[in-house]
């Protein structure tokens, strides 16, 4: 299902080349794609503040209690921006969890369309999937350095535990997005399969 379309590139960005030339065109529009300017550098530096916000405070604060506050409301922020904004802007994905009338849970997942999945900036790309695994690892480091101190370790498990949650749900939803890429290429394939056939009998 898409959720909203990312900028169309086009080759003209390349001046003194024809976008009409089919030996160029793939080429033009590759290095359009990487060169540009980022679509949503807001969204991108978003992506990483709120898990700064909660290293820095777990880094440079003394008082237990401060410290728990402050990296409990950065993950929380980072977790609702991630799962609603820069999840749909940076990658085109989005997940949830329904509950259904009859008190059963049902992931729900979203994604673009593989033509627009192809003109997505890369380096946001990128960017996204660095922020949701390298915070990951450094807090689980942390945790194992404070094991044998419970206190800090409850500090540790808050942002590694709403980390996971969106990580899990993007994998999940990428895994899903690629499964419906893999079935409709497939379908194309049968349709060309068959044209052939058809065309072979006359």
């Amino acid at each position: 299902m898409a959720t909203g379309a990312p900028p169309v590139v086009s080759s003209s960005t390349n001046p003194g080349v024809s976008s009409a030339d089919p030996a160029t065109n793939g080429t033009i529009n590759q290095v359009a794609l990487t060169d540009r300017p980022l679509d949503h550098p807001v969204a991108t530096a978003f992506h990483f503040v709120f898990k700064a916000g909660a290293f820095v405070s777990y880094f440079f604060g003394s008082d237990f209690v401060l410290v728990f506050i402050f990296c409990v409301l950065f993950s929380a922020f980072d977790f609702w921006t991630v799962k609603n904004v820069t999840g749909r802007l940076l990658v085109g994905l989005r997940w949830w969890n329904q509950v259904k009338e009859d008190g059963t849970s049902q992931w729900v997942f979203e994604s673009r369309s593989e033509l627009e999945q192809s003109v997505m900036h890369p380096t946001e790309s990128r960017a996204f999937w660095l922020g949701m695994y390298i915070p990951v690892f450094v807090w689980g480091l942390f945790a194992v350095f404070t094991i044998l101190n419970p206190k800090w370790l409850l500090v540790c498990a808050v942002p590694i535990t709403l980390l996971m949650a969106n990580l899990v749900g993007y994998r999940w939803c990428s895994q899903e997005a690629v499964s419906k890429t893999s079935s409709s290429l497939g379908n194309l394939a049968k349709a060309v399969e068959g044209f052939k056939l058809v065309s072979s009998l006359f």
